[in-house]
């Protein structure tokens, strides 16, 4: 049950009388990698576990999330691990459209938030061929895929399909168009579903913001640093490489800061 990878700093702010006024939430880093790869024995981010186990026949009709099981579902699949001993994912969506409902997002928004979620699973399905000339396009039993994860972030499936397969040059004189090969395809679209969900996590987190700052009364506050200690997998990118220096470096500040100027004052 260690799936909520965020590193953050948060300000819980008091006014003149030492009385709580409320919280300012900072994100210092999501690991967005999760998203796509996780390690054996651990799960994605809860939020995906509790959608595809606690929607509705109805709303998961039309997310379309209803045509393929959980386990052929890549981003929830790989680590052999989908549930957790004592907790119930489809009773914690419904905690989680509370908690929206709290810091006042509308239904309509709770909708798209859910809908966005659901795209990032569909998205994440997407194979792709490569012709002679190794240029790719999406394969063909792919394409209602592509239709139905376009559809729920409302743009053409013609344009997700060339943002996949492409990548822009841009020069001083002119915009080339470069086609991508199977591979490099794969890794756009895994890096489409990752900054989609961390776009999602951001405005969430801004969200939240808007109902928890108060810096009209706010005169001090006491600092929270919640970060996330270092990991080596089997397979280690370049991400993983920048989320291990960011903790070190954090952990490495708050030493100081906490230990090293202390010792100074005394």
């Amino acid at each position: 049950n260690n799936s909520s990878r965020f590193g953050k700093f948060i300000e819980i702010q008091f006014d003149s009388q030492r009385r709580m006024s409320g919280a300012r939430i900072h994100i210092y880093l999501l690991e967005k990698s999760r998203v796509v790869q996780q390690a054996s024995g651990e799960r994605n981010y809860h939020v995906f576990y509790q959608l595809l186990r606690g929607l509705s026949a109805e709303d998961c009709a039309a997310s379309y999330l209803d045509v393929l099981e959980m386990e052929q579902l890549r981003l929830v699949n790989q680590s052999g691990c989908t549930t957790i001993d004592g907790v119930d994912d489809g009773a914690d969506l419904q905690k989680t459209r509370e908690a929206m409902a709290a810091i006042d997002m509308g239904e309509e928004e709770r909708h798209q938030v859910l809908r966005t979620l659901a795209a990032v699973l569909l998205l994440a399905q997407l194979e792709f061929d490569q012709d002679g000339e190794e240029h790719s396009s999406v394969a063909g039993a792919a394409q209602p895929l592509l239709e139905q994860a376009a559809e729920l972030v409302a743009i053409e499936p013609a344009d997700l399909s060339h943002a996949l397969c492409t990548r822009r040059l841009v020069t001083r004189d002119d915009v080339v168009t470069v086609p991508l090969n199977r591979e490099q395809s794969g890794d756009s679209r895994d890096a489409l579903a990752k900054a989609l969900y961390g776009k999602l996590f951001s405005w969430l987190v801004e969200r939240c913001n808007e109902k928890l700052v108060d810096d009209s009364a706010s005169t001090a506050f006491v600092g929270i640093l919640d970060i996330f200690g270092s990991e080596i997998f089997a397979t280690n990118g370049f991400e993983q490489l920048l989320i291990n220096y960011a903790n070190e470096k954090l952990q490495a500040h708050f030493t100081a800061a906490a230990i090293t100027l202390l010792q100074a004052e005394y």
